[in-house]
């Protein structure tokens, strides 16, 4: 009995020591301002730390102007919790605390390469987000964060999990870096996370979502997925810096990205509403589609695009450069605006409506152009081993093409309203109702001058447009230049256009047109019963039919 006694006792004995072990309180802090090392400022009268057999849970929520200096080290607790306008500060340095999951809705200053090791990171409040300022050598690790703002100084962000919420606000700067290796996410729409880089580093493992702000003075933020801007205003600038995008930029419709003196790098570029390339930036892509916006690459930069270039209906002004590797294709409401002094090289261009303008000094190179719709002016260089025109697409301008045109659609020598010469470096071909339109102004003619060969098909249109009153009567005008001719236009040698009849001469090197007063009707019903009277005179002597009895004997 007295064994069994001993034994009873020695478990209660044991029992009551791992109750005292794994005992958990709560510390509320009850002063208004004053030290961490205090016991007096605390519910339990202890000072708060994970020893001695009892855990702790801190509370730090009082008047909501009560400040908590920090002046311990090496402090464990189980949880922390900070109440709205509270303040936790750290002195000395070194110093380290240790937590589980912190609820913030305060402040929490770390300074003087000390450190914060927490769990999970909560600072959602409607009314009174919480923040953690880490400056001066000072290291926040975190396993997730949620909502709130986070500030370093010369100092560093180490998250292992997600930063998320409803809204939040992170910056890094005078040399601080980030790591967060999960994502950064918005829960909502409505409102989207802030981000300031200066003169640091974030690495983001994951997708960033809804983010607005800046990556300035020689920062780099590196994002393993996706980055989409977030839905406000403020867009998203980079300026004298690089960034990194391993998936696709997407824009937001009512953001702006500025690439300002720097260098992008990214997958893929989804744009739906202003992005402006400047100041000696550079940004490669693998694959480009824009929409809806405005997208720009001033003279000093350069735009580089190892696969696609797509534009559904987006205005692009190119003044810089643009490398295009693979297929670029202009759709309709498609706009693309290269001005003076721009070079876009692409694999393949198509175009199937909108508009493409290369100014003068502006030079377009691929290796083959096909147009079926859509207008291209080109008073500047447009260079490719093949160009083709379809029947609803036009060419005019001042410029010059160099490799060889074929057209169904309308060629024009100038601009709408101001006759000018364009110049084709190569041969030319208009087939099946293909126009050459020709202006004529009281000051200036068209001219379309081609080095090589021009075939004409038999259905092929010359059009005369006299413009501000031009009288031309009885002046003789170059339509076309070239070095041989084959075929003629459907309008044969004579045709009405414009209130006069037009000679057409059909030259060794070039063809010419007279202006002469218009047929009087009497005319053409003369030219008509001549024509009908020879018919019947063959008809009779059985030409027609000899030559279909030759035929069969043939």
């Amino acid at each position: 009995m007295r064994r069994r006694h001993v034994i009873a006792l020695l478990v209660l004995l044991f029992g009551f020591q791992i109750v005292r072990t794994y005992a958990q309180v709560t510390a509320t802090w009850t002063d208004s301002t004053g030290n961490w090392s205090n016991p007096a400022n605390w519910s339990t009268n202890t000072v708060p730390n994970n020893s001695g057999g009892t855990t702790y849970d801190v509370v730090v929520n009082g008047t909501g102007s009560d400040t908590v200096t920090y002046d311990v080290n090496s402090t464990v607790i189980n949880g922390l919790a900070i109440g709205p306008s509270e303040t936790l500060q750290n002195t000395g340095s070194s110093q380290t605390l240790t937590t589980g999951n912190v609820a913030n809705y305060g402040i929490i200053d770390w300074y003087n390469g000390s450190k914060l090791s927490f769990g999970s990171l909560s600072m959602f409040s409607f009314s009174h987000p919480g923040a953690v300022g880490v400056f001066s050598g000072s290291t926040l690790s975190a396993t997730s964060v949620h909502d709130g703002v986070l500030y370093f100084d010369h100092s560093t962000l180490n998250l292992t999990g997600d930063y998320s919420g409803y809204r939040g606000e992170l910056q890094l700067r005078y040399g601080s870096s980030g790591t967060i290796t999960g994502s950064i996410i918005s829960a909502n729409g409505g409102q989207t996370f802030q981000l300031a880089v200066n003169k640091s580093t974030l690495f983001v493992g994951g997708d960033v979502t809804s983010l607005n702000g800046s990556v300035t003075n020689y920062s780099t933020l590196t994002v393993n997925g996706n980055f989409l801007v977030g839905n406000s205003f403020t867009g998203f600038t980079l300026q004298e810096s690089k960034a990194i995008i391993g998936g696709k930029l997407d824009t937001n419709s009512v953001s702006t990205v500025t690439i300002d003196a720097s260098t992008l790098t990214a997958d893929n570029l989804y744009s739906i509403t202003q992005v402006f390339i400047k100041n000696g930036s550079t940004v490669n892509l693998k694959n480009l589609n824009v929409a809806y916006g405005d997208f720009g690459v001033d003279g000093s930069s350069s735009l580089n695009i190892s696969n696609d270039f797509s534009n559904s209906n987006d205005h692009i002004n190119i003044d810089g450069v643009l490398n295009v590797h693979g297929t670029l294709t202009n759709y309709v409401g498609g706009d693309l605006h290269m001005g003076t002094a721009s070079i876009l090289r692409a694999g393949t261009y198509n175009q199937s409506g909108g508009g493409t303008t290369i100014e003068s000094g502006g030079k377009l190179t691929t290796d083959s152009f096909n147009v079926t719709g859509g207008t291209v002016t080109v008073n500047g260089t447009l260079a490719s081993g093949a160009m083709n025109f379809g029947s609803n697409a036009a060419l005019q301008g001042t410029g010059t093409s160099v490799g060889n045109v074929i057209t169904t659609g309308t060629l024009t020598p100038g601009l709408l309203g101001a006759p000018g010469t364009f110049t084709i470096s190569g041969n030319y071909q208009q087939l099946d109702k293909g126009t050459l339109v020709d202006l004529m102004s009281p000051l200036s003619q068209s001219l379309l001058n081609v080095t090589g060969n021009v075939v004409l098909g038999p259905h092929s249109i010359l059009q005369i447009n006299l413009l501000n009153g031009f009288n031309p009567f009885g002046q003789t005008f170059d339509v076309m230049n070239y070095s041989s001719l084959s075929g003629q236009f459907g309008n044969g040698s004579f045709f009405a256009e414009d209130g006069y009849g037009w000679t057409v001469t059909y030259g060794q090197n070039e063809i010419e047109v007279t202006a002469g007063p218009m047929p009087e009707p009497s005319s053409f019903l003369f030219l008509g019963l001549g024509l009908l009277a020879l018919v019947a005179i063959l008809f009779r002597k059985g030409s027609f039919g000899s030559a279909r009895i030759s035929g069969a004997i043939a």
